[in-house]
């Protein structure tokens, strides 16, 4: 699965808090369906839908870090490196 960069930069200080479920899904998350009463629950890990986690977080820290260095923005850029 290719990563995308899903980060811009924008002028407002706003903070994006909800995201629409068919792009919620589209990036890469799931809802979890409820099975019933009666019906053993089974887990999105059981299902295996976490098994890429680790990779495509990494790929998107690799992009943001892209995005940084290639921004030009020699302050912003040092700023970044203190963490």
């Amino acid at each position: 699965m290719k990563v995308d960069n899903i980060a811009s930069n924008t002028s407002n200080d706003q903070r994006v808090h909800n995201i629409c479920t068919e792009c919620f899904e589209a990036f890469g998350g799931h809802l979890h369906v409820r099975q019933g009463s009666g019906k053993a629950a089974i887990s999105c890990t059981d299902e295996g839908l976490h098994k890429d986690d680790e990779t495509l977080t990494l790929n998107l820290f690799g992009n943001w870090i892209l995005g940084v260095a290639n921004s030009g923005n020699d302050n912003n850029n040092k700023k970044e490196l203190k963490l």
